[in-house]
């Protein structure tokens, strides 16, 4: 690789420190979470709702294919990083490798 690119993986965090639910019943472990370090003004590790809702200027954001995460906003942009709908509706987060692969058809069978 050699980019610079910062990839960590890491296992869904018990809960939201904002709402309060479980991984699983906020979505992290499906979609993704934020962690808003403790520099910032109301740090914690927050599903995507409550990421959204607290609009954090500090965050990083993990990418629900493989992990790896994004230490800004203008960072995962320049990264192409995109967010993706899930069959619900939800947005996912998805790193620009990971990005590559969102909606393709696999014609190779």
């Amino acid at each position: 690789m050699g980019d610079g690119s910062h990839i960590e993986r890491r296992s869904a965090p018990l809960r939201c420190d904002g709402c309060g639910r479980g991984a699983e019943a906020a979505g992290m472990t499906d979609h993704g979470w934020a962690v808003s370090p403790l520099t910032a003004a109301v740090p914690g590790t927050y599903c995507l709702r409550c990421a959204s809702a607290l609009q954090m200027l500090q965050w990083f954001v993990r990418c629900v294919e493989c992990g790896a995460t994004a230490e800004s906003e203008a960072t995962a942009e320049r990264l192409g990083w995109r967010y993706y709908p899930d069959a619900l509706g939800n947005l996912e987060p998805r790193c620009g490798l990971c990005s590559l692969g969102v909606g393709t058809l696999n014609t190779a069978e």
